[in-house]
């Protein structure tokens, strides 16, 4: 059966960006669930967290399962849990109800990257793969610098609540695009069975190469998904920026990592992907310690913060395809178990990058940048420490085996 190479990426993209949204709408209008459900700063950054936990956690399920019976029906079963918890988080009344509402939404948002990873791997290979895995972290990237804008838009409009029925919509367009127009691209399917996955898994964990780049993957989420879930409170909340501009002080940022994803996609193939991961991590490093360097009173400053901070993003954008693509590569024969690990654990240690950095919130910018200056040289000194291993195995993927 032909596989459509054009309309397969597309509606995974839909698919992705429906989860993004989520987690960005939730990031943007924390004051007003703050304010709404009446808790702190710690509890309103958990209903964030424990979103990307349960994403992280269902992951580990959708992807093994994949390889065994499909993509297909992870994305239909995951998309409708999806639109469910979004209709919950607009009638949720209490805290209790809402965080529920948002781990479900969480688990509905798993088949999104997980699966999605698998299924463009089916169809994909060698520089064909980095190079789309690339284009759809440009696409992707687009998301969190329109969402902020949107959200806090719909929010001063219709109410916080109704940016979740956008939600819903949203994933009932793309069940229905995936349930219509998607074709499976499985070739050939594993019988399913506990010991199966299991050894997956096993070798997974003697796969050095896999694990050197799910590490720099990994780091490189949480410092995101810590800097986004602490953006909105320091900005509107301690820096006096309005709900309603919110977005376009984060616009610098999403658009300097959306330049860095295509110029990493052009240069896939011209230049070793190794020195590409090397380049974002030291834009995030300096990054860093520049916005470290402010002085007190630029510090307080939302403009100025933030265009500190924009070659972080920059940084992120030369890493996201890149590792990406390089850990599902570097497992080619069980793409959804390696993808599931891989998206497990980015969520998992972003979940606990998120509830650590809130014991130490203050409202100013100072403990979040060192958070993610200490986690940008962690994941240097792996590449760095690997790069004679990393030299020796090469960077290149397998074609697809029989199974996809």
């Amino acid at each position: 059966m032909h596989i459509n190479t054009r309309l397969t990426p597309t509606l995974i993209t839909l698919l992705i960006a429906a989860s993004e949204i989520a987690i960005c709408f939730n990031s943007v209008l924390l004051p007003d669930i703050k304010g709404a459900f009446q808790i702190n700063e710690a509890t309103a950054q958990s209903t964030v967290s424990i979103g990307l936990f349960a994403l992280g956690f269902s992951g580990v399920v959708y992807g093994a399962i994949s390889d065994c019976v499909g993509r297909k029906p992870m994305f239909l079963i995951s998309i409708a849990v999806f639109c469910i918890a979004s209709i919950l988080c607009v009638n949720a009344q209490r805290i209790e109800v809402f965080l529920f509402a948002r781990f479900l939404q969480g688990i509905g948002s798993g088949a999104s990257w997980i699966v999605g990873n698998a299924c463009l791997k089916d169809i994909f290979f060698q520089d064909a793969y980095t190079r789309v895995m690339n284009y759809i972290h440009a696409i992707a990237g687009i998301i969190p610098a329109v969402a902020p804008i949107l959200g806090s838009k719909l929010a001063v409009i219709i109410g916080w609540r109704s940016c979740f029925s956008v939600l819903a919509i949203v994933g009932a367009i793309t069940w229905l695009g995936i349930f219509f127009f998607q074709q499976e691209t499985l070739k050939q399917k594993k019988q399913l069975s506990a010991a199966l996955i299991i050894d997956e898994y096993k070798t997974l964990a003697k796969n050095f190469k896999f694990q050197i780049y799910l590490v720099i993957k990994v780091i490189s989420v949480m410092i995101i998904f810590v800097e986004t879930s602490n953006n909105s409170l320091i900005l509107v909340d301690y820096l006096g920026v309005s709900p309603s501009a919110y977005g376009y002080y984060v616009l610098p940022g999403f658009i300097a990592y959306i330049i860095a994803n295509l110029i990493s996609s052009y240069l896939t193939g011209k230049v070793n992907i190794n020195h590409l991961l090397a380049v974002g991590l030291v834009f995030i490093i300096l990054s860093q310690i520049a916005t470290l360097l402010l002085p007190s009173t630029l510090q307080s400053s939302p403009l100025a913060v933030q265009l500190a901070k924009a070659s972080t993003y920059m940084g992120l954008g030369f890493i996201f395809g890149n590792a990406t693509a390089m850990v599902v590569s570097s497992a080619s024969n069980c793409p959804g178990s390696a993808s599931a690990i891989m998206i497990g654990l980015e969520m998992l240690f972003s979940s606990i990058g998120i509830s650590l950095e809130s014991i130490f919130f203050d409202g100013s910018i100072v403990p979040v940048t060192q958070f993610t200056l200490v986690s940008a040289i962690i994941a240097m000194s792996v590449l760095y420490l690997s790069r004679d291993f990393l030299q020796q195995v090469g960077t290149g993927s397998n074609p697809p085996s029989a199974h996809g």
